[in-house]
């Protein structure tokens, strides 16, 4: 699963079958960059802003070039966490909230339907839950 999210929840998700790697990395922000917010209608990415990952093997090397020229070219900025920065990444607690929700709430459909389940779970992710989120890594004050 890949997700983009800014302190008023998730912007954008997808789930990939299998291993996460530097082509479907590129290909999850080619989609979010062509994504409009249905809510606003407005693009869930402008310029402006910053886009922060975390080390990830594939979010370096070929893959970290073409995205960071691409995001220039828009007007946005490509950072990284520091190295093994867990207490720095909110990422982190999305998705323990959403561990627990899926062996909480949807225990019944995980086995059967895991993809709806993880779903449902990011459906149930609140503004409220990403404010705490981004406040408790010390990104609000």
């Amino acid at each position: 699963m890949n997700f983009l999210a800014g302190i008023d929840g998730v912007k954008y998700a997808n789930i990939i079958q299998g291993a996460s790697n530097s082509i479907e990395f590129l290909r999850f922000f080619a989609e979010a960059l062509n994504t409009v917010d249905p809510k606003t209608r407005r693009p869930i990415m402008e310029v402006g802003d910053i886009l922060v990952v975390d080390n990830f093997a594939a979010h370096h090397g070929e893959a970290e070039v073409a995205l960071r020229s691409s995001l220039n070219d828009l007007g946005m900025q490509l950072l990284f966490l520091p190295v093994y920065s867990p207490d720095f990444n909110p990422a982190e607690e999305v998705f323990s909230k959403m561990k627990y929700l899926l062996k909480y709430q949807y225990q019944n459909i995980v086995f059967d339907n895991l993809e709806y389940a993880v779903w449902c779970a990011i459906g149930d992710l609140e503004a409220a839950d990403f404010y705490g989120y981004y406040r408790h890594v010390g990104y609000l004050i």
